[in-house]
């Protein structure tokens, strides 16, 4: 598959887990009472995907690479946070209160967390600057 093909696959990857992630965020925020600095990062983090997918998908042939990769970089933060302080709670090394969820919400976050970080790789492949043809 060509460049293009991949930043297309991309771009419209991006706007569909972007709208996806800001569905099950809201969700998630009114099931367990997720804090509002809590929401807002998450939804930064949808925002950013829809917009980078969105400019991608506008701007051909040209794409938008480096936007998709700045939208991803920011995504894998907001994932490793999200497993984080649960894998904390889960694995028992923090005496903390529990967090009222059940394991599978961890689980599929865990899940969330993998695809994210094959986004962030293929972003970070398409980003990467090519080289002028020789000659």
């Amino acid at each position: 598959m060509t460049r293009a093909v991949w930043e297309r696959f991309l771009a419209w990857s991006s706007v569909v887990l972007g709208g996806l992630l800001f569905v099950l965020e809201s969700a998630y925020g009114l099931r367990y009472g997720e804090t509002a600095a809590g929401l807002i990062i998450d939804y930064l983090a949808a925002g950013l995907l829809c917009y980078a997918g969105a400019q991608s998908l506008w701007r051909r042939p040209h794409g938008a690479a480096g936007l998709l990769f700045g939208a991803w970089s920011y995504a894998l933060c907001d994932a490793y946070r999200a497993i984080h302080w649960r894998a904390v709670h889960y694995l028992g090394t923090d005496a903390a209160e529990p967090i009222g969820e059940p394991l599978g919400v961890f689980m599929a976050i865990v899940a969330a967390g993998g695809l994210t970080v094959f986004f962030f790789g293929l972003s970070l492949v398409l980003a990467h600057p090519r080289r002028a043809p020789v000659g």
